[in-house]
């Protein structure tokens, strides 16, 4: 028996064009508080054009800004001095994930916990977790995807070419490349986020073994202790460690790691990243199916699944901070 798949029928599946230049579910996870629609300057700006149609594949629309001189003053007439309007789009293609958890109706009757309530919160937990693994690995990703080139902005503490082989076991995350990446960050013209009293700032995910040293410092007691957080209701804040220049600090295990240093060194991805860093397509919002007829009702089980694909917007928003992640 042979089962009908998306690639037998490849040549009838639309592919759905966004029409909007670039600009509430899956909010769990540490990404999750910086996903926003269109137009919102969030991190991650969410399409959700296939979740109740046909199609496979969204196209975002980006136009480049301008590069001409335009005219100055009255005299000089400004026709035939126009400049054209260059567009490109960037491609996202959702991927289905899912899974589930079945056991037996007697294991339910004499089970203490019950396990259906068990298993649904299990799954929420198992679907967070997947969609911080994927965002995480897309957003530092070098790889091509969807068959376009996907080249980050990147820094290497301690100097270097920009590789993770550049960094050595003492190439630690200080105050200073933290000021350094935020300057390439600025110098990028790189969109930044804002606080609720209106205040630009940068954010920065980075590893726990990577900030160790760095929150041990005298410099970065001095920042946490004369730094005023700003909008504490702002929810970018919820979680953050502290301000540092302008550059809110986040740790989280996910954040990638690979033993590819100077010396077979453990390195960090971390990521610094402004307002429309990331876009991200759904197809399928996370949903449940659950089923009690297996082996005529003997058995029970719950399945879990979501369609979506992250990856990094526009590069200049964005930047990979390569770092030492040597445990302590």
């Amino acid at each position: 028996m042979t089962v009908t798949t998306p690639t037998h029928v490849d040549s009838s599946i639309q592919e759905l064009w966004a029409k909007l230049v670039l600009r509430d579910h899956l909010r769990a996870g540490f990404w999750g508080k910086f996903a926003g629609a269109e137009g919102s300057r969030s991190p991650i700006l969410q399409r959700t054009d296939l979740v109740n149609q046909p199609g496979d594949t969204i196209h975002i629309q980006v136009t480049n800004p301008l590069s001409g001189s335009g005219v100055a003053g009255d005299v000089t007439p400004l026709e035939g001095s126009e400049e054209n309007l260059s567009t490109s789009s960037m491609k996202v293609i959702p991927l289905f994930y899912r899974h589930a958890v079945r056991w037996y109706r007697r294991a339910a009757k004499k089970s203490l916990l019950g396990l259906r309530e068990e298993a649904r919160l299990r799954l929420g937990e198992w679907g967070q977790e997947k969609m911080d693994d994927v965002r995480f690995a897309n957003f530092v990703s070098t790889a091509v995807l969807n068959g376009e080139t996907y080249t980050p902005n990147v820094i290497s503490v301690g100097g270097g070419s920009g590789v993770p082989g550049d960094i050595a076991v003492t190439d630690k995350l200080d105050v200073e490349s933290i000021q350094k990446a935020k300057l390439t960050m600025y110098n990028n013209r790189a969109i930044p986020l804002t606080t609720s009293d209106g205040e630009d700032f940068y954010a920065l995910v980075a590893h726990p073994n990577t900030l160790y040293d760095l929150k041990r410092s005298d410099e970065y007691r001095d920042w946490v202790r004369e730094a005023e957080r700003k909008g504490p209701d702002n929810p970018f804040f919820r979680g953050a460690l502290a301000m540092v220049d302008g550059v809110l600090l986040f740790q989280h295990n996910n954040v990638p790691t690979a033993n590819d240093g100077a010396s077979s060194n453990a390195v960090s991805r971390n990521i610094l990243f402004g307002a429309e860093a990331f876009i991200e397509g759904v197809d399928e919002a996370p949903s449940w199916v659950e089923r009690d007829h297996f082996d005529y009702g003997n058995e029970i089980g719950i399945a879990y699944s979501f369609g979506f694909q992250p990856r990094r917007g526009l590069a200049k928003n964005s930047l990979i901070v390569y770092a030492a992640a040597t445990a302590p």
